[in-house]
């Protein structure tokens, strides 16, 4: 028991080193992005009734995320959330580019409409790494990702998930992953989640409700470093 409390307290101090060391209490601003990768294919938003019900939860998770970072303090006084989106099937919708509007990302979350169909996640990720890498810039920044989806895939055209995933880690994306029900496959999910998984896949859902608010906590918490 200690020695997994131990585990646990190590790894939460390595997520607040990272944000010290990356956004000093400087003059300078020190964007810490947050991109947000939501599977609105099929075997989401046809798993419940009404059609097109767990896409809404999934939407729901959305905003609760983003208005628990806006009114969380961080340690560096210049540090700046920035948010982007897309959701995905076997195709690509970009929902927002990245942007430090809170209110306007999330107006943008609420116009989300399901596209149903198959579930091509190499390619939902290959398109993240792509608009995170359109935002950079030279300064230091947090460059998060937190993907929801519940794993099952029907085809990878854009050279599978393992490719896609270890791609966008070596762009600099740390990658929490939220299974979207109890219906995943857990494999696929850990495949995607930054190292170490025990901190960034973790037991993490979006539905049922009762399971959102901890998910929430603990991921936010984990990137202010607390």
């Amino acid at each position: 028991i200690m020695a997994g409390v131990l585990k646990a307290v190590l790894l939460l101090w390595g997520a607040a080193c990272c944000l010290i060391t990356l956004c000093p209490d400087e003059k300078d601003d020190c964007p810490i992005n947050v991109y947000f990768t939501m599977d609105t294919s099929e075997s989401v938003a046809l798993r419940e009734f009404p059609w097109g019900s767990l896409v809404e939860e999934l939407k729901e998770f959305l905003q609760m995320f983003v208005k628990r970072l806006q009114t969380t303090p961080l340690r560096a006084k210049r540090a700046q959330w920035a948010y982007g989106g897309l959701h995905f099937s076997d195709r690509v919708e970009v929902f927002s580019q990245v942007i430090t509007d809170a209110a306007d990302f999330l107006g943008s979350v609420q116009a989300i409409r399901y596209i149903g169909r198959g579930t091509f996640i190499d390619c939902a990720l290959k398109n993240m790494t792509e608009q995170v890498r359109l935002t950079a810039s030279g300064k230091p920044r947090l460059q998060y990702a937190v993907v929801l989806t519940d794993g099952h895939i029907t085809g990878s055209p854009c050279g599978g998930v393992s490719r896609a995933a270890e791609a966008a880690k070596a762009a600099g994306i740390k990658i929490f992953v939220v299974a979207t029900n109890e219906y995943t496959m857990e494999s696929e999910l850990k495949r995607i989640a930054s190292s170490p998984v025990e901190l960034y896949r973790k037991d993490y859902m979006a539905f049922p409700a009762s399971n959102r608010q901890a998910a929430v906590n603990r991921i936010t918490d984990t990137m202010v470093g607390l």
